[in-house]
């Protein structure tokens, strides 16, 4: 795989949960427990890096620093949502949905930084 791909199915990934989070918030507050404020927020914040995943993943070699950039962004929200089994009072559907988001956008993280970003290299 490469980063070009992983960035495509992280786009794909931010719209479509983006798009429920916006679409149905009442409806995933419902169910997870979650605030529906915290629900909008999110899907707002997935659509745009939706947008800034999909502009990367369309060069023909994605720049490291916007790589880089996906790979904080993706680690914030990992802990924003371990954060939000603290702070929130989740159902227990709502606990796996934000286990599930916690773990894929974390593994999103270290595979985009893997095999996108540019690191120090190791002095010979």
């Amino acid at each position: 795989m490469n980063i070009r791909t992983l960035l495509a199915i992280d786009a794909v990934t931010c719209l479509l949960t983006g798009t429920a989070l916006l679409g149905l918030p009442t409806f995933v507050a419902s169910v997870t427990g979650l605030p529906p404020i915290l629900l909008l927020a999110g899907g707002a914040i997935l659509l745009a890096t939706a947008v800034l995943l999909g502009a990367l993943a369309r060069h023909e070699s994605p720049p490291a620093s916007g790589v880089n950039a996906v790979v904080v962004v993706n680690v914030c929200w990992s802990v924003g949502c371990l954060a939000a089994l603290i702070f929130t009072d989740p159902t227990a559907w709502g606990v796996a949905f934000l286990l599930v988001q916690a773990v894929a956008v974390g593994a999103f993280a270290w595979a985009e930084w893997r095999f996108g970003s540019v690191r120090p290299r190791p002095a010979v």
